[in-house]
């Protein structure tokens, strides 16, 4: 799903039935964004690691006064540093449209809900209420479907980086 594309045609029927169970088919319903910012999380997360190594190999190199691994260390180095970028930049803009499709989905719900409800929306929900949650806790769930993916990346490196040590 790219944000041009937005909105959705037909935002889906959500499963209501609890908090986490709506989370859950939210971030279902976008799962190839989920795997595109986890991807591009582990490259960056990954290469943000490997520096210490890097920087570890080439002072190894000084020490021993290698000149050729000195150069593999560098370029290392700079291996490191481009996937960092990369996979940040890329990163970023998997998580921004992660972020954005899925407050655009829920405000969409949200809309479609309230025209549904009608004039018995406000007999039920105050005003204020209404426009707290299509203006504040949209933002917050769209930011807890950006994080879920960049977590994971974190938390897969981390697992990575102490398998690595072993």
């Amino acid at each position: 799903m790219q944000i041009q594309d937005l909105p959705y045609p037909d935002p889906g029927v959500p499963d209501a039935r609890s908090g986490p169970r709506f989370l859950w088919w939210l971030g279902r319903t976008q799962l190839g964004g989920q795997f595109k910012s986890l991807a591009w999380g582990l490259l960056h997360f990954a290469s943000v690691s490997a520096l210490p190594f890097c920087v570890g190999m080439a002072i190894q190199a000084v020490v021993e006064r290698s000149g050729t691994r000195l150069a593999l260390a560098g370029a290392l180095l700079a291996l490191a540093g481009l996937g960092t970028a990369l996979g940040d930049t890329f990163l970023h803009r998997a998580a921004v449209t992660n972020w954005i499709t899925a407050a655009a989905r829920v405000q969409q719900l949200l809309a479609r809900k309230a025209a549904v409800l009608g004039s018995a929306l406000t007999r039920r929900v105050a005003a204020g209420e209404v426009v707290a949650v299509s203006t504040g806790d949209v933002e917050k769930i769209g930011w807890f479907v950006e994080a879920v993916s960049r977590f994971t990346a974190a938390a897969l490196t981390v697992v990575l980086v102490c398998v690595a040590l072993l």
